[in-house]
């Protein structure tokens, strides 16, 4: 029913290949189809003439192998076990026999080539090729041009089941070069070095450990691994991962070589010089692994591929110590209303035994809070870490109140990080004086191995809500042969920023300097100006900036100033002295240490208490008028006290004054005697304010009343005022009078105020 083709296959070896007869038995043809048709045609031609008839096989074929592409240049490699072939069957079906099917089944005795291929019902004279793709065994083939030569005996079967005769047909050949291969293979190695450790150079991921400042060596090779020399050069180049400095993409140093078997071709780096072999670690590295390794390319003889050696690293462990601070307020003060100075926070990193060390840390939180502590409460004032979250741990309970101020998560590297500052921050209009302003810092996580969740706290950074007490003189001018010295302050008052202080209305003199207070009423309800002090120092003599800051004066004056107390001194006492002076007579007293009462002054009265000692006031004096008014229709008719003394002190329950208050023999006028001098004052301490109606003249004045600057509203209230009225001048006119004579002692040109 179909014939089946067995395909034998023979080689020669060599390279001297002899042609043959086409038409013989045993002959050898170069394997085409041309050559398939030639010897159909004369095997044909030939079983016609013969008259063989119906006994032997009508069809001229031969069979025949080419490469893949059809072509008959076959080539593979040393060391290769098979090639990759295409096996071709053609011929022709001869005359006579087109009662036949046929078909092809064939089979290598070698069990190198296999495969099945049919073609339909003959025709006579009908031409046929079939191919398909096979292998070809070739595992025992030495290098070399080879010949494969292929055989082909031919069946078939007719129609009633009759085999036919076998026929010989010629052997074809195709010519099989088996290219000679150097084998070789590389094998590279990379080795990290830490030259301060002194453990040598070493092999992995990661190899060994290395810290900020430490020097780090990589070393790389290159060996042919054979069994040949190498046929061809090789690139290589090195890889590196794990670094912040851009090495990551250079692939450095790099070359082309090639060796002899077992030879190691290719060797650089370590403290040799070699480009990107050496690396100071840096703080920033702190948690990365530093690696490099050597590749190449190609692999090997027979892999076009990259290889590479395994990466040498070094892990560099965070290695950090992030204590946060907040700077800028210094234990100062701040009154109600008025702005803070600027808060600066920051985190150090640095270790405290080796800061040499200290590697960048990785993303760390931090949270910045203001704290406000009333009087009856306290803040944590030291560096802690504990677990609770930072407002938890300043709020003392819930007694303090806490604003979140600013918080994120960002790297820090070694040294000192700045955050943000905090500027143009106020003091609430409501604020309770003796408040504690406090700005903190907590960040977590604070070092590597610290307890989970953990914060660590900074110390608070505090001011004290505080006042500035004002002092204003009315009516005149303040005159002085030292130095004035008081301080100012700001508040903010209905959005707009003032600086409030101690002022005189008219003109001030010193001979020492004038510093923080305002003349010509500069200072009076506020000065928007809180920087250029000249503007409300216009009536300050000297009229000069000194050394650039807010000091003025340096005024000559003469060189003593009128001592008021001798014109009072030749009159007689008038007798024994009440401490209520509103139930004496009009007279001179001379007393010793002597106490005033609260007194009030009745009409037409003057009263003048000359001591050899200290007088203390412990309750107000005032002028009362006529019964229950206060109208005076003549000069005579207006009260006047005159107190002289050594020392003149004021208790706080006195907050009115209407009196001459002048000291001799270097004494002082303490406005607040409750306390001692040297004693602290606060806000609940000589809290009154006073008013003294009169002329002032001491050696020595203590301004020691605390009252005002309590709210915004208040921010310029004064503690203590000196006011020169009217009625002491015409008092003193009318007195003067009486004597019938006016003396001029000293005279000042003042400029004019507008």
């Amino acid at each position: 029913m179909g014939a089946i083709f067995m395909v034998a296959m023979c080689v020669a070896t060599g390279v001297s290949l002899q042609p043959t007869q086409v038409n013989a038995a045993n002959s050898y043809v170069e394997g085409s189809y041309a050559a398939a048709m030639t010897f159909a045609d004369e095997f044909c031609s030939d079983t016609s003439s013969a008259g063989v008839g119906s006994s032997y096989n009508g069809i001229g074929d031969l069979v025949w192998i080419t490469a893949p592409d059809g072509t008959t240049n076959i080539t593979a490699n040393q060391g290769d076990l098979y090639a990759n072939v295409t096996v071709h069957i053609a011929g022709k079906f001869c005359s006579g026999y087109s009662g036949y099917n046929s078909g092809s089944n064939y089979t290598s005795d070698q069990g190198s080539i296999s495969g099945t291929m049919l073609y339909g019902t003959n025709q006579a004279g009908r031409a046929f090729e079939v191919s398909e793709p096979a292998s070809l065994y070739i595992g025992n083939f030495s290098a070399g041009t080879h010949r494969i030569n292929m055989s082909l005996a031919s069946f078939f079967t007719r129609s009633n089941g009759i085999p036919g005769s076998p026929k010989d047909s010629p052997n074809a050949y195709t010519d099989l070069t088996i290219k000679y291969t150097q084998q070789w293979s590389i094998n590279g190695q990379s080795y990290v070095d830490n030259m301060n450790d002194g453990t040598g150079r070493r092999q992995g991921n990661p190899a060994l450990s290395a810290a900020p400042g430490d020097m780090l060596y990589w070393t790389h090779d290159m060996r042919n691994r054979g069994p040949n020399d190498m046929d061809r050069t090789v690139f290589y180049n090195v890889d590196r991962t794990g670094f912040g400095n851009g090495w990551d993409a250079i692939h450095e140093p790099s070359g082309r070589a090639s060796g002899t078997v077992n030879q190691l071709f290719v060797q650089f780096g370590g403290a040799t010089g070699a480009a990107y072999a050496s690396y100071r670690v840096e703080a920033s590295d702190g948690g990365r692994t530093l690696c490099a390794r050597i590749s190449w390319n190609d692999n090997a003889w027979n892999d076009t591929g990259w290889g590479s050696s395994g990466y040498a690293c070094a892990f560099v462990p965070f290695n950090y110590n992030l204590k946060p601070s907040v700077d800028g307020l210094n234990n100062g003060t701040a009154s109600v209303g008025g702005t803070i100075p600027t808060v600066s926070p920051q985190i150090d990193n640095s270790l405290d035994a080796s800061p040499g060390k200290t590697t960048d840390a990785p993303n760390a939180e931090w949270k910045l809070l203001r704290v406000e502590v009333p009087p009856n409460s306290t803040i944590p004032m030291t560096t802690l870490a504990d677990n609770q979250e930072p407002c938890a741990h300043y709020a003392n309970g819930g007694r303090n109140t806490c604003v979140d101020k600013g918080s994120g998560t960002q790297p820090f590297p070694a040294g000192t990080t700045a955050l943000s500052q905090l500027t143009n921050e106020l003091v609430g209009a409501d604020t309770q004086v003796g408040t504690q302003i406090c700005y903190t810092l907590s960040v977590r996580p604070y070092a590597p191995g610290a307890p989970a969740g953990n914060w660590r706290h900074s110390a608070p950074e505090c001011l004290t809500v505080s006042k500035s007490p004002k002092v204003q003189t009315w009516g005149g001018d303040l005159h002085t042969r030292g130095n004035i010295l008081t301080q100012t302050s700001d508040a903010t008052v209905d959005g707009t920023n003032k600086r409030f202080g101690s002022w005189v209305e008219y003109g001030g003199f010193s001979v020492g300097t004038n510093t923080n207070f305002a003349s010509g009423s500069g200072l009076n309800n506020g000065n928007t100006n809180t920087t250029t002090a000249d503007v409300w120092n216009k009536l300050t003599f000297a009229n000069v900036n000194l050394a650039g800051g807010n000091s003025y004066g340096m005024f000559t004056l003469p060189s003593s100033l009128p001592t008021l107390a001798s014109q009072f001194g030749g009159a007689a006492s008038t007798g024994s002295a009440q401490s209520n002076l509103g139930t004496l007579s009009s007279g001179t007293y001379k007393v010793g240490d002597f106490t005033i009462d609260a007194s009030d002054i009745g009409q037409g009265k003057s009263i003048i208490i000359i001591s050899s000692g200290r007088v203390t006031i412990t309750g107000s004096i005032t002028y009362h008028g006529n019964g229950a008014s206060d109208t005076f229709t003549q000069a005579s008719e207006l009260p006047q006290v005159v107190i002289i003394a050594d020392n003149i002190d004021i208790q706080n329950d006195a907050t009115q004054v209407d009196a001459w208050l002048l000291t001799k023999n270097g004494g002082a006028i303490n406005t607040c005697s409750d306390v001692a001098l040297g004693a602290p004052l606060n806000a609940k301490v000589c809290q009154k304010p006073l008013m003294v109606n009169g002329p002032v003249l001491t050696s020595h004045l203590h301004l020691r009343r605390t009252a005002g600057s309590d709210t915004v509203a208040t921010a310029g209230a004064p503690a203590e005022v000196f006011n020169l009225r009217p009625d002491t001048f015409i008092w003193a006119y009318g007195q003067a009078s009486q004597a019938g004579k006016a003396q001029t002692v000293y005279s000042v040109e003042l400029p004019p105020r507008f």
